[in-house]
C-alpha cells in the first residue's frame, strides 16, 4: 500500500513549487521513514583536459567514433530510400524509363545533400514536433 510523496519546496514540506509542475513524485511503502529528495549539484567542475597540440584532427576528437558516410553506405541508403519513392512511376516518367532513370542518377548524385539538409532541419526543429 503506497502513497504518493511530493519533494518538500519553499511553500513547505509535501506542497509542490508553484512554479513547476508536480515532478517529483514517486511511490513509496509506509513503511519508508524519512523520504527526502535531495537538489541536484548546482556547481560542477569539469575534468581537466590536456592542452591541445597541434591542428585539430577527427581521430583525435571525441567524434572518433562516429561513423563517416561512405559511398558504399549512401549507396545503400538511396536505393532504401528510392525504393520507397513512386517516382519511377509517377507521372510522365512512367511511360518515360530512360528519363526516369536520369532523374534517378542526379538524385543519387545529390543525395548526400539531401541528407544533410533533412538532418539539419530534423535536429533543428525537433523540439516544435
Amino acid at each position: 500500500l503506497g502513497y504518493t510523496h511530493l519533494a518538500t519546496s519553499k511553500m513547505g514540506k509535501g506542497l509542490p513549487h508553484p512554479d513547476l509542475p508536480a515532478l517529483n513524485t514517486f511511490d513509496a511503502l509506509e513503511s519508508d521513514q524519512d523520504i527526502s529528495l535531495q537538489p541536484r549539484l548546482v556547481h560542477q567542475e569539469s575534468p581537466k583536459r590536456k592542452p591541445v597540440t597541434g591542428p585539430w584532427r577527427f581521430e583525435a576528437s571525441v567524434f572518433y567514433k562516429y561513423k563517416q558516410d561512405t559511398d558504399e553506405m549512401l549507396d545503400r541508403a538511396f536505393e532504401k530510400d528510392f525504393s520507397q519513392t513512386k517516382i519511377p512511376t509517377s507521372g510522365p516518367l512512367k511511360k518515360d524509363p530512360e528519363e526516369a532513370e536520369r532523374v534517378r542518377e542526379v538524385l543519387r548524385r545529390n543525395y548526400s545533400v539531401f541528407k544533410d539538409v533533412f538532418k539539419h532541419y530534423a535536429s533543428a526543429f525537433s523540439s516544435e514536433i
